[in-house]
């Protein structure tokens, strides 16, 4: 299969091409029921250029998640309602959120 991409001729167009590729902020769901450790994963990743979206619970997660398709999800293994496990399980079931990339991260050693 052929595609065919457009390339800029001008310089205005290449700057205008350049302004809206940069305009472009991958989004991360952060799913972490500790307010801190949400407000701090949030913070640092908006810093660093991310649009982030935030969830306290499981069930949260699986329904932002549905309505905003992030590019990423930032889960933690042991959240209220659905824990990180049965979240992955549920988003895997849809279409849309097979392919996003899911970090399942825990506070708790082992």
């Amino acid at each position: 299969m052929s595609r065919n991409f457009a390339v800029p001729t001008s310089s205005k167009a290449a700057a205008a091409a350049r302004r809206t590729i940069s305009l472009y902020r991958p989004t991360i769901l952060v799913a972490e029921d500790s307010a801190d450790s949400r407000e701090m994963m949030q913070l640092l990743l908006e810093t660093k250029g991310y649009q982030v979206i935030a969830a306290d619970d499981g069930m949260h997660a699986v329904e932002v998640a549905l309505s905003s398709r992030p590019d990423l999800v930032l889960l933690d293994l042991e959240l209220p309602k659905l824990d990180g496990l049965s979240v992955t399980r549920e988003l895997r079931l849809h279409p849309t959120l097979t392919e996003v990339p899911i970090i399942i991260l825990s506070g708790h050693d082992p």
